[in-house]
């Protein structure tokens, strides 16, 4: 996250234009939402899309905080186990 943070200000320091105030609010309101659901111990709503191209880099960062602290789902169906099972040379079921 703090790279593409960097990314963007180090493009604007460069002469590119400043992403627009609206999805850097957009920005701002999804990291503070992220905070308050760790301290209340919950789970974070979806990250935001953005417009922005140049603020790309962080809109997939915070997808992936979002997953991160959502953790794997536990409730889906996981297929592995029977995959393995049903591979030549492993245990087959009875």
């Amino acid at each position: 996250m703090t790279g593409s943070v960097t990314r963007v200000a180090v493009e604007i320091d460069r002469g590119a234009p400043v992403p627009p105030a609206a999805d850097v609010d957009t920005v701002v309101a999804a990291l503070r939402g992220i905070a308050a659901a760790v301290r209340a111990e919950r789970e974070p709503d979806d990250a935001p899309e953005l417009d922005s191209p140049q603020l790309a880099g962080i809109a997939s960062h915070l997808r992936l905080v979002v997953a991160a602290l959502r953790g794997p789902s536990l409730d889906r169906p996981r297929p592995f186990p029977l995959v393995r099972r049903l591979l030549p040379g492993q245990r087959r079921l009875t």
